[in-house]
């Protein structure tokens, strides 16, 4: 087990887990479990350095800081899959056509505009976030992060793998099944809900409904999920995370 969490500490993110030994296929499916856990690290990452900064920065500035803070932390991994992503959906047609895009290591024009609108929301939604309150900026940095690798869950647990062979998110998908989705559910759980309490029921289950409509999309028109297509809705559920929480805070008021 700790292998499993060793590799997807160093997939997910650049902090150093020690691993370089290559890894066998149940060291995979076992690191898939434990992505809501480097959600959770990460998420204190961001959560320290909101705190070192927040008698310095304007809220807005901050949250800047924040967003960057995360793209560096995760080698900006999911926003290069957010890119793609949005690069073949919205610049091919046909499934080889989409997939062959998506492949393509150049970014295109609705792969810029995904990841500008992606990090302008976070950055403005967690500014709003930050300039309300206290408790509610340290609950949402912790739990964006969270969420977002939990979705990634739900998606290599649910769906198939649209390429035939190849793809960095083959492996993820081929080992994982519904029993991840479950071990996952758990572990969100534990994390979010011993910080959100009943406000982890609407973050999760917009979390969820987001993931499976946008999987359905994806699966008509490409037979199934890639690793782009699962960077995407980690970067989509993270927005959705944070403009869940900012509703919800505004109408507690």
């Amino acid at each position: 087990m700790l292998r499993a969490f060793r590799l997807a500490l160093s997939f997910l993110s650049i902090l150093p887990a020690g691993l370089k030994d290559e890894v066998d296929d149940r060291t995979i499916r076992g690191s898939v479990v434990f992505f809501p856990v480097v959600g959770a690290i990460i998420g204190i990452i961001l959560l320290a350095i909101g705190w070192l900064a927040k008698n310095i920065l304007e809220p807005l500035a901050l949250s800047a800081v924040i967003v960057v803070a995360l793209a560096v932390l995760t080698r900006g991994l999911h926003l290069d899959g957010l890119a793609d992503t949005f690069d073949g959906l919205f610049g091919g047609t046909g499934k080889e056509c989409i997939l062959d895009i998506m492949k393509d290591s150049r970014i295109g024009s609705f792969g810029v505009v995904a990841i500008v609108a992606v990090l302008l929301l976070k950055a403005v939604i967690l500014a709003q976030i930050l300039g309300q309150s206290t408790w509610l900026a340290v609950l949402a940095l912790v739990v964006f992060p969270v969420i977002g690798r939990w979705s990634a869950c739900v998606s290599l647990g649910t769906q198939r793998y649209a390429r035939g062979s190849g793809g960095l998110g083959e492996s993820f998908t081929r080992l994982s099944d519904t029993r991840v989705v479950i071990a996952t559910s758990i572990i969100t759980l534990v994390v979010v809900g011993s910080l959100l309490l009943l406000w982890t029921v609407p973050v999760m289950l917009s979390a969820l409904a987001l993931t499976l409509a946008f999987n359905v999309m994806v699966g008509r028109k490409i037979g199934g999920i890639t690793g782009d297509t699962v960077g995407a809705i980690v970067e989509i559920n993270e927005v959705a995370a944070l403009l869940v929480m900012a509703i919800i805070a505004l109408v507690a008021k």
